[in-house]
């Protein structure tokens, strides 16, 4: 179903506040956000590493960046962990992760993104001394009571966000001519990881385009020097040719001989969305400015290009950077409505497309979704008896489609659910595959197979890679299907529809796809020569 098809199927209410949003966001998010912040209380008992986020979906996918953390902490940059990919993977491909912001994120995941929006925005006060202080609280106050902010705090964000924070004083102190505490702010930016470094050149070239002073891209030299100092694990045996080759196929920078394509060749509805927003607003500030809006102008230019050729970073970064050269254009304006209503639209993009509001022909309100801290330590205690019988050094194979060279076909729609199991088994020391490095260390032509979820192919893959166990999935509620039984002996099972009353409504898969059941099976000859 379309976008254009799932709004025509909504009530007549919800069509009408869709369209007129703007208006009733001017209520409702003020409203949402006492109501965030009370249900945030429980933080303040400490006990951060339960909740790796807000919103079940965000804080289960989150798993990745815990799965990251334990095997840099277990094995160390500069080694191989023998619990990813196709079971040797090199450490130092993660030359983009920031060991602090990995391990601060691992550990206190809610914490993170909740404590760093509220920092972002409020860093904004910087310019109270420089303008009149009352549009400088209106300007903050937009922003705070926004989509934007409430999605970056709630629903949306994750370790990149210790960066982004400090984007509002490196762009205050490139503007007023302080090149130290320039320097300073965009290399705290770059601290956790290279996105904000790579984002920092075109922002501060064009800043200095604007000012005709080009001498002033020299503040970037120390976030650049410590960016380009993350590739120097990549220098041994030879590493960094593959590992930028392998990037390059990730984000969509080369198709060439590639196994998984991104699809980035169709422009989607969600990307024109975000770049018509941020195009018109920019010319609604334009208008009222006098003059071109260049940086607004500049972030809609970004967007685009990081959806539709080469995805550096996840949309919701390119939101943030987006919303903070609206407000910094709009707060060193001279004060009137229409710079006010263009940075109101700009920070404001319809809610259910961050993840922050429920709209459906079968639920939801309208109303700004409200969610507590989630404590995953439930679901990951349970995922952790269904694994019991696997030990350090076993592998598992879990058994899904193949995803006919598409990337969004990988993992048969369940990826967010798959990083639990993944971080679960990283931690007992035992190898799952596949998972994202599998993928990425597969992605060539010929490359060797790790799909298939047939008995065949189940049994075909479980002597390839030497597995131990199997993974496979069936719709919730059902016994295991009797063409298993012959091969296979089922060691556990875990049932999604057991657990759905804990993930307060949210979907963590498509619609068109049911509740899965897993089921831990073992080859009957490998289970009888372990009990023997």
């Amino acid at each position: 179903m379309t976008m254009l098809q799932k709004f025509l199927a909504l009530p007549l209410k919800l069509k009408v506040e869709l369209l007129f949003y703007p208006v009733f966001l001017l209520y409702r998010m003020p409203i949402a956000w006492a109501k965030s912040l009370w249900e945030a209380r429980v933080l303040l008992d400490g006990r951060w590493s339960r909740y790796m986020g807000f919103n079940p979906q965000n804080a289960i996918n989150s798993m990745f960046y815990r799965t990251q953390w334990i095997n840099l902490d277990r094995y160390g940059r500069s080694q191989h962990s023998p619990v990813l990919g196709l079971g040797d993977y090199p450490l130092r491909n993660w030359f983009h992760i920031s060991l602090p912001a990995s391990l601060i994120y691992a550990n206190a995941g809610a914490v993170t993104t909740f404590v760093c929006t509220l920092v972002w925005v409020a860093s904004h006060i910087v310019w109270a001394e420089n303008i009149d202080a009352w549009w400088a609280v209106v300007t903050i106050l937009t922003l705070l009571f926004s989509t934007t902010a409430y999605a970056m705090a709630f629903a949306r964000q994750n370790y990149q966000m210790l960066g982004w924070m400090w984007l509002p004083l490196a762009l205050f102190f490139t503007e007023t001519g302080q090149p130290i505490l320039a320097s300073l702010g965009w290399f705290a930016s770059g601290l956790s990881g290279i996105t904000p470094a790579f984002f920092a050149v075109p922002i501060v070239f064009t800043m200095a385009i604007m000012d005709d002073k080009l001498a002033l891209v020299m503040i970037l030299i120390p976030a650049l020097i410590y960016a380009a100092s993350r590739f120097l694990p990549l220098l041994k045996d030879g590493g960094i040719k593959q590992a930028l080759r392998n990037t390059a196929k990730l984000i969509g920078a080369t198709q060439n001989k590639v196994r998984y394509h991104r699809g980035m060749q169709r422009i989607g509805l969600v990307t024109l969305y975000f770049t018509a927003l941020y195009v018109f607003s920019a010319l609604l500030m334009s208008v009222s400015l006098g003059e071109i809006a260049i940086l607004p102008l500049l972030a809609a230019l970004l967007f685009f290009v990081n959806q539709r050729f080469i995805r550096v970073a996840d949309e919701q970064s390119l939101i943030v950077i987006a919303s903070s050269l609206f407000v910094f254009t709009a707060i060193q304006a001279q004060p009137n409505w229409i710079t006010l209503i263009a940075l109101w639209l700009a920070v404001n993009p319809m809610a259910w497309l961050l993840s922050v509001q429920q709209l459906s022909t079968y639920g939801g309100d309208g109303k700004i979704l409200v969610n507590a801290p989630f404590d995953h330590t439930v679901l990951e205690a349970d995922v952790k008896r269904f694994l019991a019988e696997s030990a350090s050094g076993d592998r598992i194979y879990f058994a899904f489609e193949d995803p006919k060279g598409i990337y969004g076909n990988i993992f048969d729609g369940y990826r967010v659910i798959h990083e639990l199991p993944l971080q679960v088994a990283s931690s007992k020391e035992v190898h799952l595959f596949p998972d994202w490095y599998a993928v990425l260390e597969t992605n060539y032509e010929g490359a060797p197979e790790c799909w298939g979820r047939s008995v065949d192919e189940v049994i075909e893959n479980c002597d390839r890679w030497q597995v131990d166990f199997a993974i496979i999935y069936q719709e919730a509620g059902t016994d295991l299907d009797e063409q298993w039984t012959t091969d296979f002996h089922c060691v556990s099972e875990f049932d999604w529809a057991d657990y759905l009353h804990l993930l307060r409504g949210v979907c963590l898969w498509p619609n068109d796809k049911p509740t899965p059941k897993w089921f831990l099976l073992q080859q009957r000859s490998k289970f009888k020569k372990d009990n023997n």
